[in-house]
Formats: C-alpha cells, structure tokens, sequence
C-alpha cells in the first residue's frame, strides 16, 4: 500500500489487475485503497451490479483479456466471458493482450475472439477501441486528437452513410 500512496502522490497513474482471482471486494481495494485508476481483469464484477454500476458512473477503465481469461481458467470458455454484459453495463471496456509472451496473442486475435465467441459488431468492437483511446494515460488533448483519428480512420471502412454509434 505504502507503494501505491507514493504513486498517488506523486501524480502517477496507476492500474491494479484485480477480481480476476479474487472477487469483487479486490477490485474495490484497488479502487479506494490503492487509488487505481485503470482496472485489469475485473470479472467479478459480472456478479456485483453495485460495483458494476461505480466503475459505469465514474467511467473507470476495464481492460479485459480474453485469451488470458481463458487460458488461467478465470472463465470456462471465450463464449463464456462476460465482455458484452460489461459493455452493456456502461463499462468503459477495453480489449487487451494482457502477457503477449504467455499467452501468443495479438490486438487483431482479441478483437476477433470478441466478435466470433461474443457476437460483438463492429459498433461494440469501435466503442472498445474508442474506450482505449479515452483510458490512455495521456493528457486530455493528446487523448482528444488520438480519439478523433482513431474515429476517422474507422469511418474509413464503415459503408457510405453508416457512422458509428453516438457513444463511439
């Protein structure tokens, strides 16, 4: 803790991977305790709608990692996972490698996973990479430049006339 309080004073951001092995209550810690501002993992949240509804109305990033999940038996299955409660939940989702080493995994493969195993569209799929752009550390204007060219190039490869949802 004394760790995470210096962070926190100096100004650091900070990410704390928790509810992934321990349940909602280490997501809390993180969050009041150890003054994260970025969650990694967080599936118990899935059984915590309290919870689930903080991190929706303070719009703390969750990074999820599909085949990590799978491969640590945190969820039973990639059809399993509760990605797309989350994103309908309000969460501020993102799609992670999480330890490209461990588990050979690229961006591409995740964002694949979520659409063939979640039926994600590509709407969803947008508003995950869009919530990436909003949770990096970054300073607001660079994350604000980042987010308006990432929604440009995206309305690249939508049909003409079609523009991603409100929220992306």
């Amino acid at each position: 803790r004394k760790a995470f309080d210096l962070a926190a004073e100096k100004a650091l951001n900070i990410t704390v991977h928790a509810g992934e092995a321990r349940g909602a209550d280490s997501i809390r810690e993180a969050l009041d305790t150890l003054h994260a501002r970025r969650i990694g993992h967080g599936l118990s949240l899935a059984g915590d709608p309290e919870l689930r509804e903080r991190m929706a109305k303070e719009s703390i990033p969750l990074e999820v990692c599909l085949t990590t999940n799978v491969h640590t038996r945190a969820v039973e299955s990639f059809a399993a996972h509760p990605l797309k409660d989350f994103i309908a939940a309000g969460i501020k989702a993102t799609v992670n490698t999480d330890d490209r080493l461990m588990s050979a995994v690229t961006l591409t493969e995740e964002l694949y996973r979520a659409q063939a195993y979640l039926g994600l569209d590509k709407f969803e799929i947008g508003l995950l990479l869009a919530n990436a752009a909003d949770a990096a550390f970054l300073p607001d204007n660079e994350k604000r430049l980042f987010r308006e060219e990432f929604l440009d190039e995206l309305n690249l490869y939508l049909p003409a006339g079609e523009k991603p949802r409100d929220a992306v």
